[in-house]
């Protein structure tokens, strides 16, 4: 395999009638798969799709998906997967950005599309997801009577496979290219980490438009010829532990919090989950309450946790054997990736200190951001990707996260790194989330504040949470404030809005 069109092919001539992909009572063999993508393909080429041109895809999980992602691919173009969560604005901006050739998108976000494509100088031909809706075909209605062979377009494993737009955290989204052979790279590194068969059956829970539910989840398993087990809709813990037990599932990608809801759902002694055996789980460690709790819920399954960015690929794991003594880490250097922890000037920070976590480009790096090269400079400087991230140097080459460049606070001089006060926070039974920034102050220039949301029911006070910071934080750490807020706000890609939480306590410039 070197390209993402060759994920249905080549099973298709392993495994032709094992299921690739099950939704409910629907499923799609490796054979229906590639033939169903074969001839999608061939009617975007005559709508004129050729080699580099854009394909957006507006949709929420499903059987659909896969076939139109493989679809593309086989044209030799680049799949532009857009955030169901977006506003006007964002799918605005990523159409004018992108300029991609059609738009498939499912019926629902008719509404949304239209108020974006009101103040669009250009707009790209629209093509349903799913049946005719009277007024735009269908992609499977637009594939009927074309040709199942797969088409004969030549695609480079070096060139640009998708177009995965940045969460925009910090400004407008920006649109990072990955190339087939890249992937193919992660793919394998993560199958030998990993342990991974092709008799798995994956969870398949994350949306598909972000780049752990489109690569970790179903490109991975495709690669590996395994079972993608399909959920639409939000995360539910009891239909979540009934997909499990139902289909037998091996393998799930969740964050930290998803796995402490179904390990303590009252509802888990009701589902046989003993066929899981591993759990993909990342952004941060778990709590050590939560890990005993999902290892004694899960005893059958391997933990692994995996760092990475959108730009960078993967980066580390931490591997199930490596979560008795190394839990609240990060992890160490993932099999064919390769990065350094640096200082302001570039070199190696010693163990014990704390720098930037930069990536050898040429391993798994991104091509660049899409038509934006003084974005791409910055990032990508003397064969390095820059991540922004900054890391402890641990013992025996692990590393620990401990919080963004951009959001570090200076207090007095001294570096107070928000994610070990929010770390700190979490591990309080009433909170639901917690986000820590900086406030201004007279004495030190910033101080730590910390908004907090409580869980449904729950109370704490100012004070407990307080009294709990000055058990664990060195006095200048300390928040000078806590938030209480019914939620904290979360922009499309469900990241925490830090700069709305911030914008009250700052005069505007």
């Amino acid at each position: 395999m070197l390209v993402f069109g060759d994920l249905s092919t080549l099973n298709a001539r392993r495994y032709p009638n094992k299921p690739a992909l099950v939704m409910g009572d629907e499923s799609l063999s490796y054979a229906e798969l590639d033939a169903r993508s074969n001839a999608l393909a061939h009617a975007l080429i005559a709508r004129g799709v050729r080699s580099g041109d854009r394909v957006a895809l507006l949709a929420f999980n499903s059987l659909e998906y896969a076939v139109i992602l493989q679809a593309v691919a086989k044209c030799g173009a680049l799949i532009v997967p857009v955030n169901f969560r977006s506003s006007a604005a964002d799918l605005r901006h990523v159409i004018g950005d992108a300029e991609p050739k059609l738009l498939f998108a499912e019926a629902e976000f008719a509404a949304l599309i239209a108020e974006a494509r009101a103040g669009a100088p250009a707009w790209p031909e629209e093509l349903r997801v799913g049946a005719d809706d009277g007024a735009l075909p269908g992609s499977i209605a637009l594939a009927a009577g074309r040709s199942r062979v797969a088409p004969q377009v030549r695609v480079d494993p070096q060139s640009s496979a998708v177009i995965l737009y940045t969460s925009g955290t910090t400004g407008r989204p920006k649109g990072v290219l990955y190339a087939h052979a890249t992937y193919f790279r992660m793919f394998m590194a993560t199958a030998i980490e990993a342990r991974l068969v092709h008799e798995d059956v994956y969870l398949i829970a994350v949306p598909m438009f972000h780049a752990a539910g489109m690569n970790m989840a179903l490109n991975q398993a495709l690669f590996m010829g395994s079972t993608g087990i399909v959920h639409r809709g939000r995360f539910d813990p009891e239909v979540i532990l009934g997909l499990i037990a139902r289909h037998r599932i091996t393998t799930a990608i969740l964050v930290p919090t998803q796995v402490g809801v179904l390990a303590t759902h009252p509802a888990l002694a009701q589902h046989d989950a003993t066929s899981l055996a591993r759990i993909f789980y990342g952004s941060m460690p778990m709590m050590p309450q939560m890990l005993q709790q999902a290892l004694q819920a899960f005893p059958h399954a391997r933990f692994i946790q995996l760092y990475g960015s959108t730009e960078c690929g993967m980066i580390t794991a931490l591997r199930h054997e490596d979560h008795a003594r190394w839990s609240q880490t990060t992890g160490r250097e993932a099999l064919l990736s390769h990065f350094r922890v640096v200082d302001e000037q570039g070199a190696d920070v010693a163990e014990g200190g704390v720098g930037e976590v930069i990536t050898e480009h040429s391993r798994m790096g991104m091509i660049g951001y899409w038509r934006n090269e003084a974005a791409t400079r910055e990032t990508i400087r003397d064969g390095w990707m820059h991540s922004g991230d900054l890391a402890r140097v641990e013992p025996e080459g692990l590393i620990t996260l401990v919080d963004r460049i951009k959001e570090v606070i200076i207090s007095g001089g001294e570096n107070i790194y928000p994610k070990e006060i929010e770390l700190l926070l979490a591990a309080h039974p009433a909170v639901q989330e917690v986000a820590v920034f900086g406030i201004p102050d007279a004495h030190y220039g910033e101080a730590p504040c910390a908004a907090v949301a409580l869980k449904p029911g729950a109370t704490a006070s100012a004070e407990e949470l307080l009294a709990l910071c000055e058990q664990g934080l060195a006095r200048y750490k300390r928040p000078k404030r806590i938030e209480f807020h019914a939620a904290l706000p979360r922009n499309a890609s469900d990241k925490i809005q830090k700069q709305v939480l911030k914008a009250p306590h700052w005069p505007r410039s």
